[in-house]
């Protein structure tokens, strides 16, 4: 069992002891998420699974808020917000703009791949795996590197 699960299955608990509904509901729809990525698909839970589940969950959200917003909902988008910050604890800390520059510098030098525009998907295959980084502004780099 993934050390994360236990986690997430754990604050369900304390959240519950708490009388904290907004995490305990959060926790749980993300509990379910993970259950339907790996049991329900006859795959063990593992720590990638669960965070796999989380970044979903958590893009879910920040889009929630976006269009709540937009349409002057403020009072939902809040308790989509709580939700986010919820979430946001659970994954690794998101990697700055430049931290994100130096990232696929490294993966463009240390690849054996030809660094032109037709093998872009190779490399965001691998920076895809880099924990915390902003897929968008790792794309958009790679793009003005790449020939």
């Amino acid at each position: 069992m993934s050390d994360l699960y236990n986690k997430i299955s754990n604050d369900i608990k304390d959240a519950m002891k708490a009388h904290d509904n907004v995490k305990r509901d959060c926790l749980r729809t993300v509990m379910s998420d993970i259950k339907n990525l790996t049991v329900n698909a006859g795959k063990e839970i593992t720590d990638d699974a669960c965070l796999k589940a989380l970044q979903k969950s958590a893009k879910t959200h920040q889009d929630s808020i976006d269009q709540f917003k937009a349409a002057g909902r403020d009072d939902l988008a809040s308790k989509e917000i709580q939700e986010l910050d919820i979430l946001k604890s659970y994954l690794p800390k998101a990697l700055t703009a430049e931290e994100t520059e130096v990232e696929v510098k490294k993966v463009l030098e240390g690849s054996s791949i030809d660094p032109v525009k037709k093998n872009m998907g190779q490399f965001m295959k691998i920076l895809s795996q880099v924990p915390g980084i902003d897929k968008k502004a790792a794309s958009s780099f790679l793009g003005k590197l790449l020939k």
